[in-house]
């Protein structure tokens, strides 16, 4: 009797059959095409032993991907987590790496080939999801901030109208009536402004690695969301101011 050659087709372990005659299928075939049976015949084994091993070609399919992928990453050189390496000299490496592990491989099964502007766009969509989201949820709350300033001024407004009133007919003119109606105004959103940059700085510390060329502490975006929350404050609380100064002193002290 012959005796069997080592390192020969022979001397393989049926897993090691299984995942070859796999990664010739799903070359030959692609994913949606092949079938386990198709798998167990290039094998050279029966079905039953095939689903002994693996459930089904999903599974088989992972294990030689990451079969691929550790060889891939056993071919980069530097170390992508160091710091100190500049972003384009890792890109470099990486793309090298994956060109002569591809010519190393001929035989490896290639799919869900796409361009780096769809692979891209795939990657932030569920970043663009979740920001289309914050920021509607953000000019809902700025929204509903406006309408409770302005409703909290114009009641104070009602509330000081004897006082408002007794100011003018003692000689207040209507700059110092605007000034008295926004200095509560101002008062809180002093408070609030400091609460919520205090916050935004906070909260903007734990999401440093989802913030790309910015940081928690991103001067021209806190400065303009300042801003806008002061123009909005004073533009709640103008028609109040404006119907303060407009009052009769003599209706004024007659109001209840």
């Amino acid at each position: 009797m012959a005796k069997r050659k080592k390192g020969g087709p022979d001397s393989l372990s049926t897993e090691e059959k299984i995942k070859a005659a796999a990664r010739k299928v799903f070359l030959r075939k692609g994913f949606s095409a092949t079938r386990t049976r198709d798998i167990a015949e290039e094998a050279g084994i029966n079905l039953a032993l095939l689903n002994y091993y693996y459930r089904s070609k999903e599974k088989l399919f992972d294990i030689v991907m990451m079969d691929n992928f550790r060889q891939f990453i056993r071919g980069i050189s530097i170390n992508l987590t160091d710091g100190s390496t500049p972003l384009p000299e890792k890109v470099r490496t990486i793309a090298t790496a994956y060109i002569d592990f591809l010519i190393g491989n001929p035989d490896l099964p290639l799919f869900s080939i796409r361009t780096l502007d769809a692979a891209l766009a795939q990657g932030r969509w569920g970043y663009q999801v979740f920001g289309t989201m914050f920021a509607v949820f953000a000019l809902i709350a700025l929204a509903l901030s406006a309408v409770g300033l302005y409703a909290v001024t114009a009641y104070s407004v009602s509330q000081r109208t004897q006082e408002i009133g007794v100011r003018m007919a003692l000689g207040a003119r209507p700059q110092q009536v605007w000034w008295l109606v926004l200095r509560g105004a101002i008062g809180q959103l002093t408070i609030g402004l400091a609460l919520g940059i205090g916050g935004a700085i906070g909260v903007g510390r734990l999401l440093n690695s989802l913030l790309v060329e910015g940081g928690s502490r991103d001067g021209a975006t806190l400065a303009s969301i300042v801003a806008l929350l002061v123009f909005v404050s004073l533009a709640a609380c103008f028609l109040p101011a404006r119907r303060a100064t407009r009052l009769d002193p003599m209706n004024a002290l007659r109001y209840e």
